[in-house]
């Protein structure tokens, strides 16, 4: 479904919520961030090459958060989170706050960071680029949310479940045209909520640590 055009002059997600997801300072670093990640990912390695550079920028951004004074649970996800996966070489993080605040954390990550992929934004997802170098890339949703479930589930999973590890790996190697739209229901698929996912689940859960200076 199409989005209508808003007040603030951008196309509005198919949605009851009338809030502008993207402020004048989210929409000047958006094209920024989706430039400056262009070029930057190699082909697939090991996670271990970066396992102990991805432990290190998740403890940096949770100071780096604490300090802005954004609360929340802020989790290492991707393929460099996990022994045993391929990666790109990109290091992606999960920021989990509560529903109440989503909007006012996305709005205060936006005046610090490069907007990324505002095509992928929902009224439950906001993405950003934290560092273009590396890069590192932020996801952020509110507890509780359907984009929460379907990002903690498939990522407890994937740690839990060497086929599914295998399966990952064999999206990254495969490549292809249609790379994205498998690799979406690749996801879609791990985190649905069917029993034997659920059985899997309770016998494995990884969570995340709470935003703090140390």
């Amino acid at each position: 479904m199409r989005g209508t055009r808003t007040a603030c002059g951008e196309a509005e997600r198919p949605s009851s919520s009338k809030t502008c997801w993207l402020g004048r300072g989210i929409a000047a670093r958006r094209r920024e961030g989706d430039m400056a990640h262009e070029g930057h990912l190699a082909g697939p390695r090991p996670s271990e090459d970066l396992l102990e550079a991805a432990h290190s920028v998740l403890r940096s951004e949770r100071r780096r958060l604490h300090e802005l004074g954004v609360a929340g649970e802020l989790r290492l996800v991707g393929g460099a989170s996990l022994p045993g996966l391929l990666t790109h070489g990109d290091i992606d993080l999960l920021l989990r706050v509560s529903a109440a605040d989503f909007t006012s954390v996305v709005q205060r990550l936006g005046e610090t960071f490069a907007a990324r992929r505002e095509d992928l934004w929902t009224p439950e997802m906001a993405l950003f680029l934290i560092d273009p170098a590396i890069p590192v890339e932020l996801a952020v949703v509110p507890e509780g949310s359907a984009q929460d479930a379907h990002f903690v589930r498939a990522w407890d999973r994937l740690a839990a479940s060497a086929a599914l590890r295998e399966r990952y790996n064999r999206l990254k190697t495969t490549g292809g045209s249609d790379y994205n739209g498998r690799k979406a229901a690749f996801f879609e698929e791990i985190a649905s909520d069917g029993p034997s996912h659920r059985r899997e689940t309770a016998r494995h859960t990884s969570r995340g640590d709470a935003i703090d200076p140390a």
